[in-house]
């Protein structure tokens, strides 16, 4: 499953409460979070950009890395189409609730800002 068919079949109350299970004190930034999940939810994505995996650590805490041509890549900062075009490692299916796994990635790939433009002046990119 690619994560754009993934974040496309959430509704935001679920997201929502995810965000709020795993990462509590952002409440105030819910908002933000909700800008940037209806932005998801149209941008078209780039075909073939690698596989999304998740991984529990301890807690709450998950690991979120992404591979794609034979490397791990993180995703903090890349372009938001490429993320939708990945897809979703069956592991992370089978361990994760697709309204998770939705919350998960769109607290890593707002960790710099809610929206591409915010992120690539705060990043020098």
């Amino acid at each position: 499953m690619l994560f754009s068919e993934l974040i496309k079949t959430q509704s935001w109350s679920s997201v929502e409460a995810m965000l709020m299970h795993y990462f509590p004190k952002y409440q105030s930034s819910i908002s933000g979070f909700k800008r940037a999940f209806l932005s998801l939810q149209i941008i078209e994505s780039q075909p073939d950009c690698g596989t999304l995996k998740l991984k529990h650590i301890k807690g709450n805490d998950v690991d979120v890395t992404s591979f794609g041509n034979g490397e791990e890549r993180g995703i903090t900062t890349a372009p938001w189409a490429e993320v939708l075009g990945m897809s979703v490692e069956k592991q992370t299916l089978a361990q994760f609730t697709q309204p998770e796994i939705a919350a998960i990635v769109l607290w890593v790939i707002t960790f710099y800002g809610f929206d591409e433009e915010t992120i690539k002046k705060k990043t020098n990119q």
